[in-house]
């Protein structure tokens, strides 16, 4: 965008749209927020499976954050195919699990 499309402090509104837009088009990376739930039974382990969905013009890298909801479980383990949760507890319990996924330019 030149300093000649602003003035007084203000942008027209096509111009931003489209710097946006193709900021956004060209953008070298790209992340995809997702969540997994379901049961764990009382001192066991549960893995849950990663799917990437497809990013048109990405490759998926790997999982670059993860959470757990639920404070009885622990975060045991993540690859790019299962995040495995922990439960410790002597009572099942239902965690959501969320994950951010990257993805570069392919």
């Amino acid at each position: 965008m030149t300093s000649e499309k602003i003035k007084d402090g203000t942008i027209a509104a096509a111009d931003l749209t489209s710097t946006l837009k193709s900021r956004i088009e060209d953008a070298p990376c790209v992340y995809r927020d997702l969540n997994a739930s379901g049961s764990v039974n009382a001192n066991t382990a549960k893995e849950f499976t990663v799917s990437p969905p497809s990013v048109a013009g990405y490759a998926c890298v790997g999982i670059v954050s993860v959470t757990v909801n639920n404070p009885r479980c622990y975060l045991s383990k993540f690859t790019t195919s299962g995040i495995t949760v922990l439960n410790a507890n002597s009572s099942a319990v239902s965690p959501t699990v969320y994950y951010r996924l990257l993805y570069v330019k392919s």
